[in-house]
């Protein structure tokens, strides 16, 4: 009987390590065949039965890598390299590549270190380029760069220009084809299409579909037109919604050609005379008025991976495909290339830059192209940024990216170039202060001006899971006493139309509201993004008599050409500069016992003499946005966060657009005090 026991569990325990091995096997099928979504489920359905399996952890989070979810892939190697220190040396430096990727600049560089036993010069390579990052991040602001109006919760990728308007692929499910009323699951069973839009997106205007219904739609482009208009080439591509879109063995990309009609759509199409079958060709950048091609490959006898081609169109023929050398190409991949006639501009995730995919430039002289250069923080970001365009018309970049923070999983952001006396006077703008280094450099004046204690408090654990602790250390910040002067949240963001009072159009880097603080008592003062120029306005009003009803003071004032224009109330457009004091009644205690029961979790991005110098605009997305004035400074913090792990997102975020002071705090009944965990 005994025997028969231990033989019946003996089997059990063998057909449970048979099932976990081949459940093992069937997830790392679905990773190799790039069904990431589905690899995801599998392993996450192994760790869950298997919670020590470190391989497991580590095979999830490449997977999560691939997908573009950082966050959760630097959750899954964490618990990898808990589990084991004898993994595969590839995931250390994954490790590091994701931990450089969400800003964590510092960790990255110890993971590096790592791997110079298996690759002095890859590691070393890595460090310097890591060292490089942060020095990118300290540069001067050379672009005003905000977020294009037309993007979705999707990916939107790949902007280009017909006859004044914006065209891009997009996988967008909030407009429906006469199929999808057919099938709702028409669309999402397919790739991404091509859309149509202006530049400017306003409450009359929208995203339009560039193709109709019967014509070939799904996993097309980006497209590139030539200069004059009449020919396009595009890719026929294997995207999907899960993907990193580019990896190294891609096969089944592939160049076509046709011309175009009145409205940007084309007809049939010819395929590049130098596809393979066996490699993929891709991205396409028609040069001149159509007479040159520049485009990514993976075509053996490159620098690396994917590489920079030119292909020029002689007497209705292709010459063979030139590799554009070591000066542009890389042993990484080199994708998305623009040619804008001067200037060649691609994207490299090997050479160094501040994280995943860079933009570069680079140009010829002496008929030999100059090494490229890195485009800088704005364009560039810690996440992957690619699909760089530029319009003629205003010297605007359009540039594609999954930096943390956006709308989507990819967005369109619009970059306009600072001008050299703008340059120069962003040099001049004082950072935000650390308001550690204000206690330290003149702690009796700081103490009495904004209320901050000089005395470090004993740390107190105040809350212990299983797998870290949480502690509250230095009061930063008292707020007894502060006023709360702007609050920006999600709620406003509902697309309602409401009124205000226009004041002033201006150039796009400009827009300091000075002249226009006399006029707080009528209304909040916003800037709203619009194009190469900005408005500022007073409001917002509920309706149009209430408009009407102020504007006579307003001109009163000074302001003769003011006049009432309605708009989207929508947190994507708009920049709060100051909030009025009888405007919006923003009540400090109204307001925290509207909030008790949320979390407490909150991050300080920083204290400024002069919060016009506060770039709402690039955090407003982020969390509720609160905005204290007490003494002579005001703070500008982050809130709204249901659990600490939520407000670490958001620290990751803010250090990543800027505020790299950026730190976790609870609100202990106004008192702002340092939250560290361990």
């Amino acid at each position: 009987m005994l025997i028969r026991s231990v033989l019946l569990a003996f089997m059990v325990c063998f057909a449970s390590l048979g099932t976990a091995q081949k459940s093992i096997k069937k997830a790392d099928k679905l990773l190799s065949l790039k069904a990431f979504d589905l690899a995801i489920k599998n392993y996450m359905s192994i760790v869950s039965m298997e919670p020590e399996n470190a391989y497991a952890f580590a095979q999830l989070a490449e997977a999560y890598r691939m997908t573009n979810n950082p966050l959760d892939a630097l959750k899954a190697y964490e618990k990898a390299f808990e589990l084991s220190d004898d993994l595969n040396a590839e995931y250390q430096l994954n490790y590091a590549h994701t931990l450089k990727k969400v800003g964590l600049y510092g960790q990255a560089s110890s993971w590096y270190a790592m791997y110079t036993e298996v690759n002095s010069d890859q590691a070393d390579y890595w460090i310097t380029s890591n060292e490089y990052a942060k020095e990118l991040l300290q540069a001067a602001e050379k672009y005003d760069v905000i977020a294009y109006t037309g993007n979705s919760t999707e990916s939107d990728i790949g902007a280009t220009f017909f006859n004044d308007q914006i065209v891009f692929a997009s996988f967008r499910e909030d407009l429906k084809r006469d199929n999808d009323k057919k099938n709702e699951s028409y669309i999402t069973r397919k790739g991404n299409q091509l859309y149509i839009a202006p530049k400017e997106l306003m409450a009359d205007s929208s995203v339009s579909f560039l193709r109709p219904d019967h014509k070939e739609l799904f996993n097309l482009g980006p497209l590139s037109y030539s200069r004059d208009g009449r020919m396009v080439a595009f890719t026929r591509n294997n995207f999907t919604k899960s993907s990193n879109y580019v990896f190294s063995d891609e096969s089944d990309m592939s160049i076509y050609f046709a011309f175009t009609d009145p409205t940007g759509d084309f007809g049939a199409a010819k395929p590049f005379p130098y596809n393979e079958v066996e490699y993929s060709y891709a991205f396409p950048s028609l040069g001149f008025s159509g007479s040159a091609l520049y485009f990514s490959s993976n075509r053996p006898g490159g620098q690396g991976g994917f590489d920079i081609y030119v292909s020029y169109l002689r007497d209705g023929r292709w010459s063979s495909p030139e590799n554009l050398g070591p000066a542009i190409n890389s042993p990484g991949n080199e994708i998305t290339p623009y040619f804008d006639g001067e200037q060649l501009y691609f994207s490299s995730d090997y050479k160094q830059g501040l994280g995943g995919y860079d933009v570069f430039s680079s140009s010829v002289v002496d008929d030999g192209w100059i090494p490229a250069e890195n485009m800088g923080k704005g364009i560039n970001s810690p996440s992957d940024d690619y699909y760089l365009t530029k319009d003629q018309s205003t010297g605007a970049y359009y540039v594609s990216s999954n930096r943390l923070g956006g709308r989507g999983k990819d967005d369109i952001y619009v970059a306009y170039p600072m001008t050299q006396k703008e340059q120069l006077l962003a040099m001049e703008v004082p950072p935000a202060v650390n308001l550690q280094e204000l206690v330290e450099r003149n702690k009796p004046k700081i103490e009495e001006a904004v209320g901050l204690s000089t005395d470090l408090v004993e740390p107190s654990v105040v809350a212990v899971s299983s797998s870290e602790t949480i502690m509250y250390e230095e009061a930063l910040f008292d707020l007894s006493g502060a006023t709360l002067t702007g609050i920006i949240t999600s709620e406003e963001d509902d697309s309602r139309e409401v009124y205000f009072i226009q004041l002033a159009s201006l150039a796009q880097s400009e827009g300091a509201i000075s002249n226009y603080s006399n006029l707080a008592g009528y209304g909040n003062l916003y800037r709203f993004f619009k194009s190469s120029a900005v408005k500022i306005r007073l409001g917002y009003y509920n309706s149009r008599s209430e408009a009407e009803s102020l504007l006579p003071s307003v001109k009163s004032a000074g302001f003769n050409d003011a006049f009432i224009t309605a708009d989207v109330l929508s947190v994507s457009n708009f920049e709060l500069l100051n909030a009025s004091s009888t405007t919006n009644s923003y009540n400090p205690n109204a307001f925290r016992d509207h909030y008790a029961a949320e979390s407490h979790y909150k991050v300080k991005l920083g204290a400024y003499n002069d919060p016009l110098q506060f770039n709402v605009e690039a955090i407003k997305d982020v969390g509720r946005l609160e905005q204290w004035t007490k003494g002579d400074w005001t703070i500008f913090v982050v809130g709204g966060f249901q659990s600490i792990e939520e407000a670490k997102k958001a620290q990751i975020k803010a250090r990543n657009r800027g505020w790299t002071d950026a730190e976790l705090v609870v609100d202990e009944s106004g008192v702002l005090r340092r939250v560290t965990t361990r």
